[in-house]
């Protein structure tokens, strides 16, 4: 998570094949180059939910802040942690399962 007003770059990988593929947060003031990690297949890129175009072993992604700041119409103040608590159950009591009626385990 991070929270509103830092500067930064996020990179996320969707639909990863392993519990270690986690974000990777970069500070938004220096580019990043990604290369392939296989040479010998191609990828599919996918920026911003956009459609993917194929990636090759000798290609390079070049990432950067773009020049411009992005701006949002918002309805309501954001509440960043509060809609982190719903969503996350922060701050609940933790309360064990119900036992099925049939169980014997005592």
């Amino acid at each position: 998570m991070i929270t509103p007003g830092v500067a930064a770059l996020q990179l996320v990988p969707i639909c990863p094949h392993s519990l270690a593929s986690r974000a990777l947060v970069f500070a938004n003031s220096e580019p990043v180059w990604i290369y392939p990690a296989n040479p010998f297949k191609h990828l599919i890129l996918v920026v911003d939910g956009n459609a993917g175009c194929y990636i090759q072993p000798e290609d390079q992604v070049f990432v950067q802040r773009a020049p411009y700041r992005a701006r949002f119409i918002r309805l309501r103040p954001p509440e960043f942690f509060h809609v982190l608590q719903q969503k996350l159950g922060w701050g609940l009591p933790h309360v064990a399962k119900p036992r099925p009626k049939n169980s014997t385990d005592r």
